[in-house]
């Protein structure tokens, strides 16, 4: 799907065309060696691919709920107990 859409070569997904970006993701590797959730889906189809990205974002979700409820020094404390 990124190679359709975007293009790869030489496993660089060019993305200085895309908009304003920090000169360091201005050009980004992507391998199925280093990336586990390409890994897994770079051979799925868009429906497949939309669904593993909506899982994917409601763990982080989850997780981001579970540490955003930790900010004070007090509710850290509780917690670990």
């Amino acid at each position: 799907m990124v190679h359709e859409l975007i293009g790869i070569q030489d496993n660089k997904v060019d993305l200085r065309n895309i908009g304003k970006l920090p000169k360091d993701q201005q050009e980004v590797v992507l391998s199925s060696e280093q990336d586990a959730f390409f890994k897994a889906n770079m051979y799925e189809n868009f429906g497949d691919i939309g669904m593993n990205i909506k899982r994917l974002v409601d763990e982080f979700q989850q997780i981001s709920k579970s540490n955003q409820s930790i900010q004070t020094i007090g509710s850290d404390k509780s917690f670990k107990q």
